[in-house]
């Protein structure tokens, strides 16, 4: 928590851009297709936690999970998707701690490396 007590922009290296994702049917076969759209981008602290593999479609899958600190943004829920440098991260989790409400949030993400 002390990060989250002292959140100044020097522990925020990181830029990244938040997406949303919305259904749509394709027209032909009407299957449900997901389109990303940018939500915009926010200074964050992106923190490694674990890393894991799964077995998945006769496949191993890398998985690392994160710790992302940020400034409290309204706009942030679980299931959007950020990026930075090249990398893929999925939200599942949104954290606003009562001590801290309206100033920071944190955010618990995947991230796939294979894509």
């Amino acid at each position: 928590m002390a990060v989250l007590n002292n959140i100044s922009a020097g522990r925020l290296r990181h830029r990244a851009q938040f997406e949303r994702s919305t259904e749509t049917r394709s027209a032909g076969l009407g299957d449900v297709v997901d389109t990303w759209s940018a939500v915009g981008k926010r200074w964050v602290r992106i923190e490694p936690l674990r890393g894991s593999e799964r077995f998945e479609a006769e496949q191993v899958r890398p998985e690392i999970t994160h710790r992302v600190t940020m400034r409290y943004w309204s706009a942030v829920a679980p299931k959007m998707r950020f990026t930075h440098g090249g990398r893929r991260y999925e939200i599942d989790s949104v954290i606003v701690p009562e001590q801290i409400q309206g100033r920071a949030m944190i955010l618990m993400a995947k991230e796939r490396p294979d894509g």
